[in-house]
């Protein structure tokens, strides 16, 4: 099993950068529109991306105000779908305040079975996710061009670091993004191209 860990700096207050990542209306800015439901495992955040890949299922594990949030993902898919290599593995988020009005976000997605066809265009998609999530929290006042680099670690880590720097969101890159996220980014870049 195999971690994706992306990492970025944030031009926004903690609090706000938590509220993306923490609460449905947050999350839904910047990834799909999201349901929150109480079950009897819990609070469950639940999205539909398409017939093709069923309802997505996340389970909150963890809530720590400004510091964490934590998802495992509970739902099944069809092999043919993306989401078939997520059920089980756990969604991190951590914050740290740096100075002011900046916020580290690391993010990792652990327990990713490293034979799936599906974990380089993951690895990709939380890339871009991580970039929306910048955006939707700073209100588009994130850094650009961004800075990007990418490798495995020794420990069969993935992880990207991200310097965003003056003032134009991030650009998407690549076809194989979902189709949503780059709706959204495009979406997000008109927004803040005003």
């Amino acid at each position: 099993m195999r971690t994706i860990q992306h990492q970025l700096l944030v031009n926004a207050p903690v609090a706000r950068v938590y509220e993306a990542i923490a609460t449905s209306d947050g999350i839904s800015t910047w990834w799909d529109q999201q349901t929150a439901r109480q079950t009897e495992r819990g609070l469950v955040l639940e999205h539909n991306p398409g017939p093709e890949h069923g309802i997505v299922k996340l389970r909150v594990v963890e809530l720590i105000p400004n510091q964490r949030v934590e998802w495992e993902c509970i739902s099944t898919h069809p092999p043919s779908s993306p989401a078939s290599a997520s059920t089980g593995t756990h969604f991190i988020f951590e914050l740290a305040r740096r100075g002011d009005r900046a916020t580290a976000l690391d993010f990792r997605q652990t327990g990713y079975d490293e034979r799936s066809a599906f974990f380089d265009s993951n690895t990709r998609a939380w890339e871009q996710g991580m970039l929306l999530t910048a955006c939707s929290a700073s209100e588009c006042q994130t850094e650009s061009p961004v800075r990007s680099s990418a490798g495995m670690s020794a420990r069969g880590v993935v992880s990207s670091s991200f310097c965003l720097r003056d003032r134009a969101p991030p650009r998407m890159r690549g076809s194989r993004a979902p189709t949503r996220w780059r709706e959204r980014a495009q979406a997000r870049r008109a927004t803040c191209d005003r």
